[in-house]
């Protein structure tokens, strides 16, 4: 089932240029994300093939029995594992205690073994290795980089990922940008870019874990409550898809931005932040984007109003003046 927005029923006075260009970067970055992905597999590839010492083949099929892996490239998976991996020693020393142990040696000596054996050799993996481009562009929240609360926000962790986002991003943010116009509009995605990270990173602060995060979601919805603040009545062209039924339909923005942003906090308050989707950022995205508009585009909602009810009363005279 699919059920999308994809544009607000407003008539613009203008193309939204800066919203396509974020769409546009977006899409860049994630395709040279994916290149990126398949020159390290091929590297991985290249790296194991060169491996042919019994060592390595022992410490490999121990590694590949304890997870119960019978493909044949788990030398090249297992050092792309690691590779993605932000904490590669501690991951490593984890996963080599799944082990058992060798025939005639301690389990303790048989771990020893490995994990010096697996450090050596990620060692050498990194070093022709191609730079990980999603772990340079995603944010750690332990480092409170702006750089990368910035960068993260057009990173993406697969296809259906950025669609997905920026079927929500174009369908809110070319509104809020007409509304608030274009010198404006970068400061408002780089602000929530910044803002939704700043807020993960003081939630994650007494977390035993900090999960790196990427992905325009707290940007979206940032420009969701924005757009909610400026225009609630508004509707929101969707589209809904299921099986063989195909619908389109409109439904106001103050109840698309209920269903959505009370969902995100259902989800924050039964599941925290642990099922792999960032729901602070997407909570309070949403808050700061409706208190950015509240507080520092006030002016405009009032002329938003007036601009929308000339061109509602202008619609309706050329409808009768022409049936």
């Amino acid at each position: 089932m699919l059920f999308f927005p994809y544009r607000a029923d407003i008539k613009l006075s203008r193309i939204p240029f800066l919203t396509i260009l974020v769409c546009i970067a977006c899409v860049f970055i994630y395709w040279q994300q994916v290149k990126n992905e398949q020159d390290l597999y091929e590297y991985s590839q290249y790296f194991c093939s060169q491996q042919k010492s019994n060592a390595h083949q022992v410490v490999m099929n121990k590694l590949a029995a304890a997870y119960g892996y019978t493909g044949k490239d788990f030398c090249s998976s297992i050092f792309l594992t690691i590779n993605y991996t932000e904490k590669k020693s501690d991951f490593i020393h984890n996963m080599v205690l799944e082990t058992d142990s060798f025939s005639g040696r301690s389990l303790q000596s048989t771990h020893a073994y490995i994990e010096k054996y697996m450090l050596q050799k990620t060692a050498e993996f990194n070093k022709n290795a191609p730079e990980n481009l999603t772990n340079r562009l995603s944010y750690n929240p332990d480092s409170f980089d702006i750089v990368t609360m910035i960068s993260s926000a057009f990173a993406h962790g697969s296809w259906a990922h950025i669609t997905g986002n920026l079927f929500f991003f174009f369908a809110f943010a070319a509104t809020v940008e007409a509304i608030v116009g274009m010198l404006a509009f970068p400061l408002v995605v780089i602000a929530l870019a910044i803002g939704t990270n700043l807020v993960y990173s003081l939630t994650m602060l007494t977390a035993p874990e900090a999960i790196p995060t990427l992905g325009l979601s707290g940007v979206v919805m940032g420009v969701m409550g924005m757009f909610t603040y400026f225009v609630p009545l508004a509707r929101i062209r969707c589209f809904f898809w299921f099986i063989i039924i195909f619908r389109k339909f409109g439904v106001p923005a103050w109840l698309l931005a209920l269903w959505y942003f009370g969902w995100d906090v259902y989800g924050l308050i039964e599941a925290g932040n642990s099922g792999g989707v960032n729901l602070v950022a997407h909570v309070s995205g949403f808050v700061q984007g409706f208190l950015m508009g509240l507080l520092l585009f006030r002016w405009r909602k009032k002329q938003v109003q007036d601009e929308l009810i000339k061109s509602s009363e202008s619609s309706a005279f050329n409808r009768a003046m022409h049936g």
